[in-house]
């Protein structure tokens, strides 16, 4: 949803979001065997908990798999694609819980009319 990627096509859209400043979390993690890594990244309006999130992972053959994430007004989790979850973990790959963190870095962008206006790292 907020990452750029070609010609993917999701349910979930930005300007089904509201208008604010987002905390943006980016997360690093690789499998233990160093071949795969998964990109996460959560975004929060205002102080409040992630409700959007991107994943990319990057599997050992070099193909790229993108998910995106949307927190819905009833407390469930939507993915790209329609999946529904009780919670953010239940729509994520499982075999991502067992690799380990290498990175984390935080930034704000302001999102208006479904349009990022800026990114700032802290």
């Amino acid at each position: 949803m907020f990452t750029d990627v070609g010609h993917f096509e999701s349910l979930n859209t930005l300007d089904a979001l509201p208008d604010g400043s987002y905390a943006e979390t980016v997360s690093v993690y690789q499998s233990k065997d160093g071949e795969s890594s998964a990109t996460v990244k959560e975004f929060a309006l205002g102080g409040d908990p992630p409700s959007a999130c991107d994943l990319v992972v990057v599997l050992p053959n070099g193909d790229v798999l993108f998910r995106d994430f949307m927190l819905l007004p009833d407390g469930s989790w939507r993915d790209s694609y329609g999946g529904r979850g009780e919670s953010l973990g239940d729509l994520l790959p499982q075999e991502i819980f067992k690799f380990r963190l290498v990175s984390r870095t935080a930034s704000k962008l302001r999102l208006f009319a479904g349009l990022i206006e800026q990114a700032v790292s802290f």
